[in-house]
Parts: structure tokens; sequence; C-alpha cells
């Protein structure tokens, strides 16, 4: 399969989840920042559990040295690095929580922990250089796809306005990233959705 029908099928896999639970209700929808940037989905399930789908993307500058690493790891030590550029990054991430009340301490707050799977894709542009015995051989470019695949654990805290259905939240996660390379990473951000 080739890349843009894997991006067309995360999307896909991403709608068809979203559609399947905003049949139910005490639901939302909303933004946001940090690792991923993206729209987030909840669907909170009764008994303090809620499910969780975040399609976004990662910003432009991030994780440099993790893409400058991996060049090393997979190119052949002929080769010199010079720079790259990502060119496209999707990040998913479907969580399950669990949800305890912050009211004798913050009303209208609570705070969660959780469990989830992380995919990652990036088409990188990598430039370099081939030097056979200390010479410039030629300067050459190439697309590589980055596909990262792992768990995560997590916890952070929401606040619901009462004058208005939305929900402010911030959050600190973990990802072991399995697939591709072996890695931790942490994971962090906060936003704003809307309760319908």
């Amino acid at each position: 399969m080739n890349r843009t029908g894997i991006y067309l099928s995360v999307l896909l896999t991403f709608f068809t989840a979203v559609s399947a639970l905003a049949q139910k209700t005490d639901s939302s929808i909303g933004l946001k920042a940090g690792d991923p940037v993206g729209v987030t989905y909840k669907q909170y399930m009764g008994g303090g559990t809620a499910f969780e789908v975040v399609l976004g993307t990662v910003p432009r500058g991030w994780y440099n040295d993790y893409y400058r690493n991996a060049f090393d790891n997979e190119f052949d030590f002929s080769a010199r690095y010079i720079s790259h550029d990502i060119e496209m990054a999707i990040a998913v991430q479907a969580r399950i929580m669990w949800h305890s009340s912050l009211e004798e301490y913050i009303p209208d707050s609570e705070w969660y922990w959780g469990v989830g799977g992380n995919l990652r894709l990036a088409n990188i542009d990598y430039r370099y250089d081939v030097m056979r015995n200390g010479s410039l051989i030629s300067r050459e470019r190439s697309d590589e796809t980055n596909f990262d695949l792992g768990p995560e654990i997590f916890a952070g805290g929401e606040y619901y306005f009462q004058e208005v259905p939305l929900t402010a939240f911030v959050e600190l996660g973990l990802m072991l990233e399995l697939l591709d390379q072996v890695n931790l990473r942490v994971l962090g951000g906060g936003g704003i959705r809307y309760n319908f």
C-alpha cells in the first residue's frame, strides 16, 4: 500500500470510530495543543469511564533529534547527514480513561488517568552526501516513511464551565514506542472541548 493509501486508511478508521461513538450522549469534541496538535473526540461512557480518539499532527520542529538519529540507524555508514524536513506527519491516539472528582478541592473539576495506543506516521525528506574513501561521490535526497506504534499511560485534569458547554483540559503522559525504534517519549498538552 502506498503512503497516500496508508494516510487515507488512518483517516477512515478515525472517522468511523467517531461516527460510531457519536450515536451516544455525553460526547465532546474539541482542539488539543501539544503533542499531538489536533482534533479530539471524547465519549463519556458512565461510571467514570471515557473513551477518546485524537487525530492530529506534530509541529514541524519537534523531534528533530529523533529523526536525525533515525537517519543514522537506517542509512549506510557511507551516507553523511546534511538535513531533513518533515513533509507530513499524522498522529492517532485511541485511549480509555477513568475519572475521579476533585470537587472538594476545585469545583466543577475532575482528574483522570488512562491507557491507550499511539500511531505515528511521518514522511521525512532526508538530504545527505554519499562518501567513498573520504571523498564526496554525490549529494542525494531520500523520502522515508517513519512508522511508530506503542502504548501510552497518561494523567490529567478537566474543568467544566457551568455557563457554557465547554471543558478545558491539561494532561501529561508517556509513550513507549515499540515499532520502528524502541524509545520513550513524553507527551502532553491541553485544550478545550465542546460538550454535546
